[in-house]
């Protein structure tokens, strides 16, 4: 029994001595680690619009350390549920993978996912992966049902606004006069009209918080010395809707026209809008 024990000890030994590289100092094996959420785990929210979604969510970071941190990126998983009667975005049959939707640091870590079809639920969740492709594997997910925005309900009343106009004003003999004016009304808006206090009805389009607005109206009026003035005006507004939905900013704003007169020739113009409008 002496022998033996000696035996398997020495054999121990051995063993040991092999696996240290002959006696050499022992190298640790890499170990890569998944991102980590920090509070939020994926997905955070999801809000639908015209063919549509905007989604937001939390941050992650590589527990690894070192300069690697900063390659975080976040993966978008989807899957269209009415299409395909599943509602695992990860998984389901017929999800869809969309790599890099983004990455460390993007300013509110969110995206906007365009191209999908009106009515349909689509369920969304959002995966981190390191620089090496390790993606941690949360389960979060949401749901949204993207709509057709062919109304402004929740947007009726009647809007104040407040517009500087800046431009130039060309006639037939090559001379101009500069534009410089501030114009004030109200838009009354319904369901499914734009109207202004000036008289004008305009077209729209209201997507992503953006409400689009255009008029292309032409008048007839009389002026003793020009005599009989036919004038055309196209505007085309674009207000950013900040999100208590009572207050807008123009982010861009453009008006071009011309004016035919007997006796005064003939001009036209080029303008610049900026301002903004609040709800009564």
């Amino acid at each position: 029994m002496r022998k033996v024990a000696l035996v398997l000890l020495a054999m121990t030994a051995l063993i040991f001595i092999a696996g240290c590289g002959g006696g050499g100092d022992s190298v640790a094996p890499e170990i890569n680690m998944a991102p980590v959420w920090a509070g939020h785990v994926g997905i955070q929210s999801v809000t639908p619009d015209d063919s549509a979604v905007t989604l937001t969510f939390g941050t992650a970071t590589d527990p690894d350390g070192g300069s690697y941190t900063e390659y975080v990126v976040y993966t978008l998983y989807g899957i269209d549920a009415t299409a395909t009667g599943s509602d695992n975005p990860f998984t389901g049959p017929g999800h869809v993978k969309i790599p890099n939707f983004g990455v460390s640091g993007s300013p509110y870590n969110a995206g906007i996912v365009t191209g999908l079809t009106n009515n349909h639920i689509y369920w969304f969740g959002v995966r981190a992966s390191d620089y090496k492709g390790l993606e941690e594997s949360n389960l979060v997910k949401l749901s949204a049902q993207p709509i057709p925005f062919n109304n402004l309900i929740g947007m009726e009343g009647i809007w104040d606004f407040n517009f500087t106009v800046q431009g130039h004003m060309y006639f037939d003999d090559d001379t101009f006069l500069p534009i410089d004016e501030n114009r004030t009304g109200f838009f009354t808006i319904t369901a499914t009209t734009v109207t202004d206090s000036y008289g004008g009805s305009w077209s729209y389009v209201y997507i992503l918080g953006t409400l689009s607005l255009e008029q292309v109206s032409a008048s007839q009026i009389w002026d003793a010395d020009c005599g009989n003035m036919h004038r055309t005006e196209d505007i085309k507004l674009f207000f950013l809707m900040h999100s208590n939905k009572t207050e807008a900013t123009i982010s861009s704003g453009v008006s071009g026209g011309s004016i035919t007169s007997d006796y005064c020739g003939d001009a036209y113009w080029f303008t610049t809008y900026t301002g903004s409008m609040t709800k009564r």
